[in-house]
């Protein structure tokens, strides 16, 4: 009987994992939804912006991050540094401008404002889109 429970507990284990990665990304807009949960989105980087004062860079979906279906995702002064070494560039702003990237993170509101802190550079990765 024990086995067969054990059994039971990996089937179920290898389950929700297979469920979870076949689980699509959610659409920038759809991220305010989620608020307090750990997402995958994937979007488009339409703008993006270095906050000097905040000491943040900022990745939008929408030009006009006023919008209310952008999705501000969020780099700290650490994190653009990793990402310009992974990706061999001086600019990280311009470097994800208009690039596809899928971004990995608990979406928080802060000034009415949607966004996803990035925490480590694993949970920000490029997508390559087929032709």
């Amino acid at each position: 009987m024990r086995l067969v429970i054990s059994h039971m507990w990996v089937i179920a284990a290898l389950w929700s994992t297979v469920v979870f990665c076949d689980e699509k990304p959610l659409l920038p807009a759809q991220a305010k939804q989620h608020v307090g949960k750990e997402v995958t989105v994937e979007m488009t980087v339409v703008a993006s912006k270095k906050s000097v004062k905040r000491k943040l860079l900022f990745l939008d979906s929408l030009e006009n991050h006023y919008d209310p279906d952008n999705l501000g995702v969020t780099l700290s002064e650490s994190i653009e540094a990793d990402l310009a070494r992974k990706h061999e560039t001086a600019d990280v702003a311009e470097f994800f401008r208009k690039k596809t990237i899928r971004v990995q993170g608990v979406v928080i509101t802060r000034d009415n404002h949607t966004y996803i802190n990035v925490d480590n550079v694993d949970k920000l990765t490029l997508v390559e889109k087929q032709p």
